[in-house]
């Protein structure tokens, strides 16, 4: 029979793999194309070490093996029906996990319209990182359980703002305590200021208001003002919008997990809340785009090298924190979250430096080595 034409599909509009791909096959289509190319994409989405390269390769046959042995089928170099059903499975959720990237991002998109900012390529890179994460947490679990019940729901927060004359008791024009006076208290103290919120004007809260007036170039009333009103009701957008994006932020994360049907352990809403600050914070602050791995306080923990026994990582986050670390030591190897050669060779010569066994894995000894080192870079040149 004539061979089937070209697959000319764009990988990404593919939702189904329908190809009994294999090694051994001597067709060409069943070893390179799109369709591969997204089988690939599955793989390395499942956590396995392999490139999206379109061509059946070792590592291809090699990370289509580990996938086969983590959901205990029969290992071979062949797609075939049950394996094909539980990357397909993984297909819809990798597809699913695209959406709310990209919905998260919009989020976002929409908070910078707001604010009037742009986002640098370094940060707009970190975000993505930090958003995949959160992302595959839902798949992880030990962060995820099963559920058809919808996560609860949370108000919107509300947009405070200053509109009365406030001061410390005097003439009767002037409002001296109620809920306008705990708002601004609120905002001052988002500002930085040490003040409680009591909803009553006194002379701490007269004294800290003009503080901040000084501060700010305003007239030293200890009043609000107009114009004191207007410096204030614009932090309190700020801090409306910023408070807004974590909830909208949240909201879109919660709805991948309900689409997927997986809920948040107690540990996963501890995690994926504390990368969603840091979000925002990278968000806030730029230069935090140039640290090393998506949290601040990730080490390596696993024993990290080529596919191999055990609980041994050979591809993702951790990986990419080794491979920022090597880079920030002065190798030069590509950021691939894939332990490669050139992971390995620098591991080695890191190993020499540091009269090590000539493993090219990082064991324990090694990877106390690296933690240190990362301790260091994370310090600064001071250190």
């Amino acid at each position: 029979p004539a061979p089937p034409p070209p697959d000319t599909r764009d990988p990404a509009a593919i939702q189904v793999l329908t190809t009994e791909f294999s090694a051994q096959a001597k067709e060409p289509h069943l070893r390179q194309g799109p369709e591969l190319q997204v089988l690939q994409q599955v793989l390395q989405f499942s956590g396995c070490a392999v490139a999206p390269s379109g061509q059946f390769d070792a590592a291809t046959a090699s990370a289509l093996k580990t996938f086969q042995t983590r959901h205990k089928l029969p290992t071979s170099p062949r797609v075939d029906d049950k394996t094909r059903a539980l990357l397909n499975r993984q297909l819809q959720y990798m597809r699913a996990a695209e959406r709310a990237e990209k919905a998260s991002l919009g989020v976002i998109q929409a908070w910078l319209e707001q604010s009037q900012q742009t986002l640098e390529e370094a940060v707009s890179h970190k975000l993505q990182r930090l958003l995949a994460e959160i992302i595959g947490l839902f798949l992880d679990p030990i962060c995820a359980t099963a559920t058809q019940d919808r996560p609860p729901s949370e108000e919107p927060p509300p947009l405070h703002s200053l509109s009365q004359h406030m001061s410390t008791p005097g003439p009767a024009h002037i409002v001296s305590k109620g809920p306008e006076v705990e708002i601004l208290q609120q905002a001052l103290h988002q500002q930085g200021y040490d003040i409680k919120v009591t909803g009553a004007f006194d002379l701490h809260t007269f004294s800290i208001l003009k503080a901040y007036q000084n501060a700010h170039g305003l007239p030293a009333s200890g009043e609000t003002d107009a114009a004191t009103r207007a410096a204030l009701n614009q932090a309190l957008h700020n801090r409306y919008l910023h408070t807004r994006l974590r909830y909208d932020l949240w909201n879109s994360l919660l709805a991948f997990g309900q689409h997927i049907g997986k809920t948040l352990t107690h540990e996963g809403h501890t995690i994926v809340s504390r990368l969603c600050d840091h979000c925002l914070y990278l968000l806030d602050h730029p230069e935090a785009a140039h640290w090393l791995g998506t949290d601040p306080g990730q080490t390596l923990i696993h024993e990290l090298g080529p596919p191999g026994p055990g609980t041994r990582l050979s591809h993702g986050r951790e990986v990419l924190l080794l491979q920022e670390l090597l880079q920030a030591l002065g190798f030069h190897l590509p950021l691939s979250e894939i332990y490669d050669a050139d992971t390995g060779k620098a591991v080695r010569t890191f190993q020499g430096q540091h009269k090590l066994p000539l493993s090219g894995i990082v064991d324990g000894p090694t990877r106390q080595a690296l933690n240190h080192e990362l301790e260091r870079v994370r310090r600064g040149p001071a250190a």
